[in-house]
């Protein structure tokens, strides 16, 4: 992400992402438990790298939709992985943490205000088998599920919204029903009309590769998915006949380490406008959850991930620190723009032809052109504000 150079150029002795407001919708977030399911009285604190945000007063959970207080437990009481937890790590882990083994690992936006709010998910994975839209409910229903729950986070007025997760399709699979999902979308797609300043960063969806349960779905006639675009939700803003959505709307990808388009990742196709790749295998991440070989036993640690839910909150988190270097001077919707418009595009290898915005290079570059002058103008014909 070569974030280290962007936050050279903010100004001194402030932390990335201060400021700034970033909502995510998850599972939740490890803020403390109540120990292990047989011990209620075995308490645990905060995962250590949310302490100091936490004690700050920059940290918040909020569990939704039935979403259980303690997010590490299921229901049967047995202790899960944290997918939140992980995810909100990639934005605000701490930086001065001593963590054992020299491991180098915190958030892009470790100084911005976080607020979590849970929800229930799947586990993901397995062969693919995406629902159909025989009834309205398959897609309506699940997008009315969602819009209440932006809205919840939309009361606290965030900057970004981080949204790891989705729907198991690709979005070709439902342009027949074009008309219909139009339709059945219209309430989501004017809440995010009317949510001006807050920029929405979906996970493009990790279908690809998969084994397909049925060869007549769109990308499957050879048995293994091919994804060539994300999910219909995170291609929100082509269901969208204004174009209004894609102003703050970003499905994100994920790159592997030699920055290829990850084997796993959705491609960007048809959302290529409203597109952006990050880092998303073999990631660092703060781990809660059950410890291997001994599942009632709860452990806080570090571990590595893949898939695109590691690769958006990234972007989020470039969007943040982005944002605070312009203050006032650029609106949210500007902010994104220029992260477009400073991207490395490189050629997708979708059919289309479409194309990926690479966010590895985005971060600093956004940031770029700031030498003192009596006036200063970068490539994009921003007036930078002049050190005395």
């Amino acid at each position: 992400m070569k974030a280290a150079d962007a936050f050279a150029r903010l100004e001194a002795g402030t932390l990335p992402g201060a400021g700034q407001r970033i909502a995510v919708i998850d599972t939740g977030i490890d803020l403390g438990l109540t120990g292990a399911p047989d011990d209620p009285d075995d308490d645990l604190p905060p995962h250590p790298e949310f302490v100091s945000a936490y004690a700050a007063g920059r940290l918040s959970y909020t569990p939704l939709l039935g979403a259980r207080p303690d997010p590490d437990a299921n229901a049967a009481g047995e202790w899960v992985f944290s997918h939140g937890t992980a995810v909100s790590s990639l934005i605000l882990a701490s930086k001065d943490y001593p963590r054992p083994n020299a491991l180098s690992f915190h958030g892009i936006a470790y100084g911005a205000r976080l607020d979590v709010y849970g929800i229930t998910l799947g586990s993901g994975g397995g062969d693919y088998n995406p629902p159909t839209i025989a009834t309205r409910d398959s897609v309506h229903g699940y997008a009315e599920r969602q819009r209440g729950i932006r809205a919840e986070a939309l009361n606290g007025r965030p900057g970004v919204v981080n949204m790891s997760f989705g729907a198991a399709t690709i979005v070709e699979q439902y342009l027949p029903q074009r008309a219909e999902m139009e339709r059945w979308l219209e309430p989501v797609i004017e809440q995010v009309k009317q949510s001006a300043g807050t920029i929405f960063v979906a996970a493009a969806g990790n279908g690809n590769g998969r084994d397909c349960v049925r060869t007549t779905v769109s990308g499957c006639a050879t048995g293994k998915l091919e994804a060539t675009s994300p999910s219909w939700d995170a291609a929100l803003p082509l269901w969208d006949s204004s174009g209004e959505v894609g102003d703050r709307w970003v499905a994100v990808v994920a790159t592997d380490r030699t920055n290829a388009l990850a084997d796993f990742s959705n491609r960007c196709g048809l959302a290529a406008k409203w597109c952006l790749a990050a880092p998303g295998a073999n990631v660092l991440v703060a781990f809660t959850g059950p410890e291997r070989g001994n599942p009632g036993n709860l452990i806080q640690l570090w571990g590595t991930g893949g898939g695109t839910s590691f690769a958006a909150p990234l972007v989020t988190g470039a969007l943040a620190v982005v944002k605070q270097y312009f203050g006032d001077g650029l609106t949210m919707e500007q902010v994104l723009q220029r992260l477009y418009d400073t991207a490395d595009v490189t050629p997708d290898t979708v059919d289309d032809g479409g194309t990926f915005a690479d966010a590895g290079g985005t971060i600093a570059a956004a940031l770029a052109g700031s030498r003192v002058e009596p006036v200063v103008f970068d490539s994009l014909g921003y007036p930078f504000r002049v050190a005395p």
